[in-house]
Formats: structure tokens, C-alpha cells, sequence
């Protein structure tokens, strides 16, 4: 029997696949963009409305490399190349003169109307030089138009007393300061707003990511086989571009079926490789009956039950593939068949019918079907009645392959009862769904009663190794487990939630 180990994995630490995490980040776009939206505008509408406005008087001033006594003196205006190069390199001289401590001082004792420090007008005032050129645009920057009117004024009354301690050039006003009739536009809005969206998506991701690592799913073979220490008989590939499928389709609402070759010849070919295995375990250790069940709802199980009884079907077997999910049946329906009623197995198990009759033969997929299409209240008394293990040898010695779907092993009991009657079980994980905990005390209530586990079905996968991470608009709509109730414990029938125990009537 496999033997199962529970690894610690609390000191192994996260591990982030960079293609994964990638393409996770890639499939919640929709989040990303919506929190730095909502992050970024927040922070516009914020900033908006604590940030005063601000209004600026602007006034330009040209230097020349001769002072104003040589202007006066000469009365030649010619400027030469040497000219224009001494005056650009006197601008910068100017600047510091324009902004500097005395400058200040001499603009704060002309202000009246708005008593200012020359510290405080130290931070209001402004000046650069134009590249390559002369000029000096200078400006003033208060809280009211009228504040940096007076301020600009100031500049224009006292500039030429404080810069003529430099007598190697003179400056000029060329324009001059006027009133300010609107606000300055708000950088710091644009700004916070392109921030707060950036510093949104960026830790919308990051929570995305470590709470998508701190999940501890399977996503890969080698999890089977190393946190769960199992042996991995087939992976089953997400069958990609789902609305190709249902155009190519030619059996309506069913499940995804071996004998469609729409399903791609990559799905068939998975199911045939493992009927090899089933076939070798017969051969080796006799194996003819084989429990299909799995952690959870919507992992895939009865459409792995249903493609594992087509495969041995098609390689000439007789197969009995019976429905042990008494409370919600559907391998008539992932058949397409609507013509049978009754309640399967729990019929021949209560005498309401001889298994001859109740068994049914469907010539389109050479198998023998036990299935009904009604649930029953009583599952866990009819599976665990003596009738249904006779039944099942009986069987064994009449087909050469029984395959039974059963209920999910991690929510009720009915799994673990079908696997003391058979030789063997198959486990079906799919991919990123359940916690390697769940999974773990599952397979271990399945194998509880000495049954062998034949191995996992790696079900539903994607190829991340190449960026596949597709569109699971097939195994969300089509390839589940059909109940339509919660994504992971809530298997819908009043046996509460899956949180430390599985919720079972009997065990």
C-alpha cells in the first residue's frame, strides 16, 4: 500500500516560480488596474483638497558684459561673439546675486502689505538662466495673486541696488512683473495621483502573490511526489481554447469524452497511457476494481472515472463503470444518457431490482453502465451494507475492469467504504484547488481500510514551463465535478464545512 508522508513543509519557506507569478498576476489584471485606480484617484482627490493653491508673477531680466557707465560712455550697441558668451557667463553670476541673502533682505523691508521674513522670501523667489543665452527669467511664488504681485514689485524697486556691488556687467528688466489671474497648475496632484496608483498595484501584487504562495496547493507533478510522497499515473492537460471546443463539439452539454475528438489528441492520449498502467497492475498484482474519488468537488473525478472505463473499453475489456455517488449522480449525464432512471447500485443493493436488469450495456461506448440519475437519502447505510461488497465481487468475477465514482474522500464517507471492496483506489488532485493538508488526511481516510492506492491523476493542469497558464473557461464550465456549490468544502448536503474534520455522518 503507498505509504503516506506528511512532509513539513513550515521551514521549507516560500518559493515563488517567477513564470507562475507572472502569469497569476497576468489572470488578476483586472485587480491591478482597478486598485490603482481607485488608489490613484484617492490620492488626487486628497492632495486636491489640502493642497493650497499657489500663484506665481514671472518678469524677465537680459545681462551684458559691460557695465552701465561703458553703455552710457560708448554709445556703441554692437555685440560681438566674445560678447554674448562673457554676458551668458556673467548671467550665472547674476542669479546667485538675485537670489541671495541681501536680495532677500532688501525684498522683505519693501514688503507692507505682506510682512515677510528673508528666510520666508528666500523660498519664494526663483531665477535660472536660459541655456546659452543671457537671459534670466525670475519668479514669485505666494499663496494670493495680490502676495506675489508685491513680492515681484519688490524684486523690480531693489534689484539694481544690490547687484551693483558687481560692477564687471549690468542686468536690464526686459518684462515686467504683472498680476497673476489664476492659480499655477498642481504638479503634486498629477504627481501623488501617479504614485499612490503605482504604490497601489505594487502592493496589490505583492499581497496577491504571498497569499497565493501561502495557499500550499499542488501545482505540479513534482508536488505529488514530494510534499505528498505519491505516485502520479497520469497528468491531464487543461484542454485550452474552450469556444474552438464547443464549436467543434458533437455531443451538446456533455462532459469531455475520449471518443470526442474534439477533445484534442493530447487529452486521449493521457487516459490511454493510463489505462497501460491499469493494465500492467492487473497483470502484475491481478487489480480489476478500482475506487475513483478525490479531495474535494469539482476536481474532475467522474470524468476521470468515466474516460478511464472508455480507454479499457476500447482495448476490447469488459467494463462495469459504476455511479457509487448516490447523492448526486452524474455519470449518466457526462455519458449524454438520458434515457435510464433509478438509482443505480443502491437498487440491487435495497432488491428493488437483480443487478441483470439494472446493469445496462451501451453499445455506443462498449461498457456497462450502473448508474441512475436520482439521489437517495441513505447513502453512507446502502454503500456500507454487506449486499454492495457482494455485488462488487460478484462482479469482479463476471468483467474484466470495475472503475467506481464515488463521492469526494475529503467531505463523506461513501469513498472510503467503496475501497474495502475493491483491489485498489485512484485519487484525482487538481491542480491549485485544495491545500496539501486537505489532500493528505483525504488520501489517508481513503486508504484507512488497507485498499491500495494505484496512484494520482495530476488532473487539470497548466504548462507554466512555457508560460501556459490558458483559459480555464472549459474546467470551470465543463471538466468539474458538476455539484455547483463552493469552490473547496462545502459539499452541499447539511454536513457542514471541511475545517479540521470532514464533516462526515459516519466514518
Amino acid at each position: 500500500m503507498s505509504k503516506i508522508v506528511r512532509k513539513d513543509t513550515d521551514s521549507d519557506g516560500v518559493e515563488v516560480n517567477i513564470m507562475y507569478a507572472f502569469g497569476l498576476l497576468l489572470r488578476r489584471l483586472w485587480l491591478l488596474i482597478l486598485v490603482a485606480l481607485v488608489v490613484g484617484a484617492s490620492c488626487a482627490v486628497i492632495t486636491k483638497a489640502v493642497e493650497e493653491p499657489t500663484y506665481t508673477s514671472s518678469m524677465t531680466f537680459i545681462v551684458n558684459n559691460k557695465s552701465e557707465k561703458d553703455l552710457s560712455s560708448s554709445g556703441d550697441n554692437s555685440v560681438s561673439y566674445n560678447d554674448m558668451s562673457a554676458s551668458a557667463y556673467m548671467a550665472n553670476t547674476f542669479v546667485h546675486l538675485m537670489t541671495g541673502r541681501t536680495m532677500c533682505n532688501a525684498i522683505a523691508a519693501e514688503c507692507k502689505s505682506y510682512p515677510k521674513t528673508a528666510d520666508q522670501v528666500a523660498k519664494m523667489i526663483a531665477a535660472s538662466r536660459k541655456t546659452d543665452s543671457s537671459i534670466i527669467d525670475m519668479t514669485v511664488t505666494a499663496s494670493s495673486p495680490e502676495e506675489a504681485y508685491e513680492l515681484a514689485q519688490a524684486v523690480k524697486d531693489t534689484y539694481k541696488d544690490v547687484v551693483q556691488v558687481y560692477s564687471g556687467g549690468s542686468i536690464h528688466l526686459c518684462d515686467e512683473p504683472e498680476l497673476p489671474t489664476k492659480p499655477d497648475k498642481s504638479v503634486g496632484t498629477v504627481r501623488n495621483a501617479i504614485i499612490g496608483a503605482l504604490a497601489g498595484a505594487v502592493i496589490c501584487a505583492l499581497i496577491i502573490i504571498i497569499r497565493d504562495s501561502a495557499r500550499n496547493t499542488v501545482r505540479s507533478q513534482e508536488d505529488i511526489q514530494n510534499k505528498l510522497q505519491l505516485n502520479v499515473i497520469g497528468e491531464v492537460s487543461q484542454v485550452p481554447s474552450g469556444e474552438r471546443f464547443y464549436k467543434k463539439s458533437t455531443h451538446g452539454d456533455r462532459e469531455l469524452l475520449i471518443t470526442d475528438k474534439a477533445c484534442g489528441f493530447a487529452f486521449v492520449e493521457t487516459y490511454k497511457a493510463m489505462r497501460t498502467k491499469l493494465e500492467l497492475l492487473n497483470g502484475r498484482r491481478g487489480y480489476k476494481s478500482f475506487v475513483v474519488s478525490s479531495a474535494g468537488a469539482n476536481e474532475g473525478k467522474t470524468t476521470v472515472a468515466v474516460n478511464l472505463s472508455l480507454a479499457l473499453a476500447q482495448n476490447g475489456y469488459s467494463v462495469l463503470l459504476v455511479d457509487a455517488d448516490l447523492r448526486k449522480p452524474s455519470v449518466l449525464k457526462n455519458l449524454g444518457i438520458s434515457n435510464l432512471s433509478g438509482n443505480g447500485i443502491a437498487d440491487v443493493v435495497n432488491g428493488a431490482k437483480n443487478s441483470s436488469d439494472a446493469i445496462k450495456y451501451i453499445e455506443k461506448y462498449k461498457i456497462f453502465v450502473l448508474a441512475g440519475d436520482e439521489s437517495i437519502t441513505d447513502p453512507t447505510e446502502v454503500l456500507s451494507n454487506a449486499k454492495t461488497g457482494e455485488f462488487i465481487a460478484a462482479a469482479r468475477e463476471k468483467f474484466d475492469y470495475i472503475i467506481i465514482d464515488t463521492p469526494p474522500v475529503g467531505i463523506v464517507a461513501d469513498a472510503a467504504i467503496c475501497a474495502k471492496y475493491t483491489d485498489s483506489s485512484i485519487f484525482v488532485i487538481r491542480e491549485d484547488v485544495f491545500p496539501v493538508p486537505a489532500i493528505l488526511e483525504a488520501v489517508s481516510d481513503l486508504t484507512q481500510g488497507g485498499t491500495d492506492l494505484a496512484g494520482c491523476v495530476y488532473n487539470i493542469s497548466t504548462d507554466r514551463s512555457k508560460g501556459g497558464y490558458g483559459n480555464y473557461s472549459i474546467s470551470r464550465r465543463r471538466y468539474g465535478y458538476g455539484y455547483g456549490y463552493g469552490k473547496h468544502y462545502g459539499y452541499g448536503y447539511g454536513y457542514g464545512s471541511h475545517s479540521g474534520s470532514h464533516g462526515k455522518n459516519s466514518k
